[in-house]
């Protein structure tokens, strides 16, 4: 009895001694825990700025790496062909590394939501700088082959984790305006490197090119740096229950893993895009000159510059309109361009075109990643992202080789004229599946 009360006082004491460190302590995981969500929000919203620190030090970042792919691309056939590599296998090497690229995507966008952003960037950054070093002992097919691969594989990494990183610093109610003017980096770069590739391979300056991109991708490491990294998000209470995934089948899951169901539509979007893309820009200067049009290369720079001058409109009509009053007057716009091209005869034309293309492949690559991105809650962004970029590197595949089919069976007229069609297969498609499901 006695024994009893005594353990009984004992007890009163030490909880009367021991509650206060425990709601101490409560209150500080609470703390932290709230402290925690505030970061990530604070990150996510930037206190409603646009132009933040880390958005720009991205968009850097993003600027300097299109200037090195951009300046090293017209270069590596001309290098290739000087060591008897032939147009068939400079073909198949670009097509494994395009496939390596696609795998990195995945991977990647799925290990972003779990990982460090910032040392993810990094780790592609260092594949590029150990490509390109190894590009200037490159001396044969093998090694050139590595060095390609590894470059597909840290530059599909890096763009894809990147832009991610840099929508986490976007204010949700501007994420289209800065989605836009993040992707306008990589269209200025393409206006300005591809010119200065191509002067290096016209005068035989291969070792110097390599040099120069090396060193561009080093001063993009040395960018990273002063980025924050964006803290990760907090789980959301969405989880599926462990017996569906049990029964699910093992490939699936797999696939699941990598690829994110939601962010489909904007992703299949993508590929509809890459799919015209490739066709226009691997075909079009060779059908304008074989209808003697030299000013073909007008299509181009009349392309980039309403690209530069509408991205930053559409993205904010992106922010304040529905999808579809961009998407579907986007794809009837560059539908009407393939029909166009599919009768070019006159200057006009290319004038024509090239401005109605640049409005609307403007208009559906700002609304296409949006719709991806906010089919995600935060902790999936990641994977989102990837899906949507693996989406577009399976289109430009595919277009390179359809485009190219099609030229051969029936003429580049009549590819064009097709290309028409995939159009209003895209517009078709478009319409049938947001029906099914609209964006958050």
């Amino acid at each position: 009895m006695r024994k009893t009360k005594f353990l009984r006082v004992l007890y009163d004491v030490l909880m009367c001694k021991l509650q206060p460190c425990f709601v101490k302590m409560n209150k500080s995981i609470l703390f932290e825990r709230n402290g925690c969500m505030n970061r990530t929000q604070k990150t996510a919203q930037n206190m409603g700025r646009l132009w933040n620190r880390d958005f720009v030090l991205a968009m850097l970042v993003s600027f300097i790496v299109a200037m090195a792919n951009g300046m090293f691309n017209p270069v590596l056939p001309v290098y290739a062909e000087g060591f008897g590599i032939g147009t068939d296998l400079i073909g198949a090497i670009v097509a494994v590394a395009t496939f390596f690229s696609m795998i990195a995507r995945a991977v990647v966008g799925w290990l972003s939501d779990s990982r460090s952003k910032k040392m993810l960037i990094g780790v592609s950054l260092i594949c590029m700088i150990a490509a390109y070093a190894l590009y200037l002992p490159a001396n044969g097919p093998w090694l050139i082959t590595g060095a390609r691969i590894l470059q597909g594989v840290g530059h599909g990494a890096l763009t894809t984790v990147l832009s991610t990183l840099a929508i986490e610093y976007l204010p949700p109610k501007r994420m289209g305006e800065g989605i836009g003017m993040y992707s306008l980096a990589g269209s200025l770069a393409q206006c300005i490197a591809p010119v200065l590739g191509t002067q290096f391979a016209k005068h035989s300056q291969y070792r110097p090119a390599f040099i120069l991109a090396l060193a561009t991708i080093i001063g993009a490491f040395a960018a990273l740096q002063l980025i924050k990294d964006a803290p990760r998000p907090l789980a959301s209470a969405e989880k599926v229950p462990a017996v569906e995934l049990m029964g699910q089948n093992p490939i699936i899951r797999f696939i699941n893993m990598f690829i994110y169901k939601d962010a489909l539509l904007g992703a299949m979007l993508l590929l509809f895009m890459g799919i015209l893309h490739s066709a226009i820009s691997n075909y079009l200067a060779i059908y304008g000159f074989k209808q003697d049009l030299t000013q073909i290369g007008l299509f181009f720079t009349v392309n980039s510059v309403v690209l530069i001058l509408f991205r930053p409109v559409l993205g904010r009509l992106a922010d304040k309109t529905h999808p579809s009053l961009l998407i579907v007057p986007g794809l009837v716009f560059m539908g009407l361009v393939f029909l166009m091209l599919g009768n070019l005869t006159s200057v006009w034309q290319i004038f024509a075109g090239g401005t109605l293309y640049g409005a609307g492949f403007g208009a559906v690559m700002s609304m296409s990643q949006m719709i991806s991105v906010k089919s995600a809650p935060p902790e999936k962004r990641g994977v989102a992202n990837g899906t949507y970029y693996v989406f577009g590197d399976i289109g430009l595949s595919l277009g390179a080789y359809i485009s190219g089919l099609l030229a051969k069976e029936i003429g580049y007229g009549g590819m064009f004229l097709v290309m028409a069609g995939v159009t209003s297969f895209a517009i078709a498609f478009y319409l049938i599946f947001s029906k099914k499901r609209q964006p958050t």
